[in-house]
């Protein structure tokens, strides 16, 4: 049964690398929503939490989907690989940022109102000439 499930990874991971600029990692990212059972996606920190390499290689990726889902079938039912890697993802950064708990980071670290406003982009030139056609268009139809 393990050796036709990593089929099955390596099966649907290499599809996508086929693509040009997809890589393990990415594939993981495209598939993890759709098979969590069987394909966490490759955070750097599931992939160091499982005690792995951080390497964004095919192997890499079988490895960590059979021990994160060997994990989540210790944790039950409720759990598969994608949740186990999300769980290891939230407490690496928890680590990085000092925080061993929500409970510890007080209210205002858990208020969307504390959070920095993202910096408004100015549009770049393709942006722009694209903006100005869509206007150009609205105000046509709009005769």
């Amino acid at each position: 049964e393990n050796s036709s499930v990593e089929k099955k990874i390596r099966g649907s991971v290499d599809a996508l690398c086929q693509l040009r600029g997809i890589g393990p990692a990415t594939a993981t990212a495209v598939l993890s929503p759709f098979v969590p059972e069987l394909i966490p996606f490759m955070a750097d920190e599931a992939i160091e939490g499982a005690g792995l390499e951080r390497k964004y290689t095919l192997d890499c990726c079988c490895e960590l989907a059979n021990l994160l889902s060997a994990k989540a079938k210790e944790l039950g039912e409720e759990w598969n690989a994608e949740l186990v890697g999300r769980a290891m993802w939230a407490r690496g950064l928890s680590e990085v940022h000092g925080v061993d708990s929500p409970s510890e980071a007080g209210p205002e670290i858990m208020s969307s109102a504390n959070r920095p406003k993202p910096a408004k982009r100015k549009p770049g030139a393709d942006e722009a000439a694209v903006s100005t056609q869509r206007k150009k268009r609205a105000s046509k139809l709009a005769k």
